[in-house]
């Protein structure tokens, strides 16, 4: 398997995410046979690249407020609340071109490769649906994949 086809893994998942079957973005990620490792720094390139770009800090700071909202209602040493930080930080840190931050964020985490997966893909589905709502997701995801040179659909 190659770099590609986990990127073309993780938009097919992020999709599914955002067409709002999780369900079925999981059984995807979860019979792959694509490296965790792999499949991880897809994900964050994904989410990176679709947060990234013009305005790329105020779409950063409203995750993370998102984030200390749950983090309110379910503490902030809650697993999900801390995972979902170090994945947006992680991806903000790719979208500003700090691959060295990036990779210290991932390096000292608790958390696994395919932990770091399934939270990017589910953000990455989640903004989408959110940003250009549910008419406009085909079109959405078809410029992704003409974006990263891949084919396939979910």
């Amino acid at each position: 398997m190659t770099d590609h086809d986990a990127t073309a893994l993780v938009v097919d998942a992020a999709q599914l995410v955002a067409e709002c079957d999780p369900g079925a973005a999981l059984r995807l990620v979860g019979a792959t046979d694509i490296h965790h490792r792999d499949l991880q720094h897809a994900a964050l390139r994904v989410l990176a690249h679709v947060m990234g770009g013009d305005g790329a800090p105020e779409r950063f700071a409203e995750l993370r407020a998102q984030v200390h909202e749950l983090a309110l209602q379910h503490g902030p040493d809650d697993r999900q609340v801390v995972l979902n930080l170090e994945v947006i930080a992680t991806s903000e840190a790719l979208a500003e071109g700090d691959v060295d931050h990036a990779n210290e964020i991932v390096s000292g985490s608790m958390f696994s490769p395919i932990d770091f997966v399934w939270c990017a893909v589910c953000i990455t589905g989640q903004v989408v649906r959110g940003w250009v709502g549910e008419d406009n997701l085909t079109e959405f995801w078809t410029g992704q994949r003409r974006h990263w040179g891949i084919g396939g659909a979910a």
